[in-house]
């Protein structure tokens, strides 16, 4: 939510190799008994820190909402969509 708030523009970029920053985000955020299964060869480009935000606040929101014992998978999907049932 801060990255929203911000407003700020994004004045450096640069490739970010997403499993080794989602990786990194892991170390960083209390996990609890949760798990992190990433099955992705993907760079992105953009400001590390704003990504490195990103994927911490989506690890603690996984976690928060889905239980200390939650597995949180990062990959890619065909389409780039997600479909759960």
């Amino acid at each position: 939510m801060t990255l929203a708030r911000e407003g700020r523009s994004v004045a450096e970029t640069e490739p970010i190799n997403v499993s080794e920053i989602v990786e990194r985000c892991w170390r960083t955020v209390e996990t609890g008994q949760a798990t992190l299964h990433t099955d992705i060869n993907r760079t992105v480009v953009g400001d590390r820190s704003r990504v490195q935000q990103l994927f911490e606040n989506l690890i603690r929101n996984s976690i928060d909402h889905g239980g200390d014992s939650v597995t949180i998978t990062v990959g890619e999907i065909e389409n780039g969509f997600l479909r759960r049932r």
